[in-house]
Order: structure tokens, then C-alpha cells, then sequence
């Protein structure tokens, strides 16, 4: 017994040993998270304002640069009421369309100073496009007609007045909005009076680009007429062609 008792704290380690002793395995690394991209930016949204903004800032370049009504789709007129269709009653689009009355005004005044009463005439046309009905236009269409009276009066032999439309000849080789505006104004005049043409031009070339013009301006219709050589450019509305 007293052996027993001599050895007996041997045993608790003895058996300690007999355990398992846990076998500690790292544990994998977690896979990194996969970085996420930044969501495109969105796309603003344009709105009524913004096309009437813009609308408005191509009018007033045109109407600085005297693109009044021409060309097509290119014009401060066109644009100014396209904004109006946006903006019923928009102010500054109401305004520019008087400006372009007024400039239609003045430059017809002016021709009619300088006695070309058949640009004025085209002028006066124009202008009522953009308003038919306005008293200023009726006025200087008035004193239009009487200093044509007058002039007749004057100088019988005269062959201008309401059938004949001068043509610069820096118009012509620079072939500029302005000589397109008034070359399509005139054309439109011989449509509404059923008339014919006689384009006086310095050449075969100028003659036809004149007419080109003038063709683009009443699509559909037979524009009917005749290209004459000479030193002067002038168009002449004659009677109809049988």
C-alpha cells in the first residue's frame, strides 16, 4: 500500500498523456469582396425650358445675322415659333418676331428711297408673313403704291415699278442669305400673280443659279420664264407665258 501511495500521483499524468491533444488548422483566408464600380453618372434630362432656351439663342443669331425667313429651317423666323409652339405667349420670342417685322419694314423703306419699288414690294410680302394683318405694313404698302403713281406720272417710259426687281451684282457673287431671301420672295410673287419670268443675268451660270433659287421657293409649282444676258441683274414679271 505504501507503494501504492508512492506512485499514485504518477497516474493522473499518465493519463493526461492518453488524451488527443487538438490539432489547430488555419482556417482559409477569406476571398477579398470584388470592389464595385461607380454607377454611371445619369444622363440629365432635357426639358421644355431647355429646347426653348436654346431655341431662343439660334433666333437671335439668325436675327443678328438677317436670316430672317430664309433659309429654311435656318431662319429666326422659324425658330421663334417653334418656341411659341413650346411657350404659347412667350415674350421674348413675341419680340423677336416684331423685330422682324420692323427690319422688314426698314429695309423696304429703304429700297423704296433708293426707287426700287419691286424689292420694296418683295420686302412688303415678306413682312406680311410674318404678320398679315398690321397697319404699319398697310401704310408703307400705301405710300409705295403712290410714289409708283408718281413716278409713272413722271416718267411714263419708266419699265421699273411693281414688275421689276434689280439685282446687286455683290449679291450675286456671294450668293448671300439676303439675295437667296429676296430672290425666293420674288418667286413667290409670280406665283401668286400667275406670271412669268425674264431673268437678266451676266452670264448662262448666273442665270441658272438665279432660277435654282427662285424654283426651291415654290416646289411643285411650274415657275415659268426665260434667262436674257446682260450687263445689268435684274428680274422682270411678265404676263403669263401661253
Amino acid at each position: 500500500m505504501k507503494i501504492i501511495r508512492q506512485f499514485a500521483w504518477v497516474l493522473p499524468l499518465l493519463l493526461a498523456g492518453c488524451e488527443t491533444v487538438p490539432v489547430l488548422v488555419p482556417l482559409p483566408e477569406a476571398a477579398p469582396a470584388p470592389e464595385s464600380k461607380p454607377a454611371p453618372p445619369a444622363r440629365p434630362v432635357r426639358t421644355v425650358d431647355d429646347d426653348v432656351r436654346q431655341l431662343l439663342g439660334d433666333a437671335e443669331q439668325a436675327l443678328a445675322a438677317d436670316r430672317l425667313t430664309a433659309p429654311l429651317h435656318d431662319n429666326a423666323f422659324d425658330r421663334f415659333q417653334a418656341v411659341l409652339m413650346l411657350k404659347p405667349g412667350n415674350e421674348q420670342a413675341l419680340a423677336g418676331l416684331r423685330m422682324i417685322l420692323a427690319r422688314y419694314l426698314q429695309l423696304a423703306r429703304e429700297a423704296a428711297a433708293a426707287q426700287h419699288y419691286g424689292k420694296a414690294r418683295a420686302l412688303i410680302e415678306r413682312a406680311r408673313l410674318v404678320e398679315a394683318d398690321n397697319a404699319d405694313i398697310e401704310a408703307l404698302a400705301k405710300e409705295l403704291a403712290q410714289a409708283v403713281a408718281s413716278l409713272k406720272a413722271r416718267q411714263p417710259e419708266y419699265i421699273g415699278t411693281n414688275n421689276e426687281f434689280p439685282l446687286t451684282e455683290a449679291g450675286l457673287e456671294q450668293q448671300n442669305n439676303d439675295t437667296v431671301e429676296y430672290l425666293q420672295a420674288i418667286a413667290r410673287q409670280a406665283r401668286q400673280e400667275n406670271v412669268s419670268l425674264l431673268i437678266v443675268a451676266r452670264s448662262d451660270a448666273e442665270g441658272r443659279w438665279i432660277y435654282q433659287q427662285m424654283k426651291k421657293a415654290v416646289a411643285g409649282y411650274r415657275l415659268r420664264g426665260d434667262i436674257k444676258l446682260g450687263k445689268r441683274p435684274k428680274i422682270l414679271l411678265l404676263p403669263p407665258i401661253d
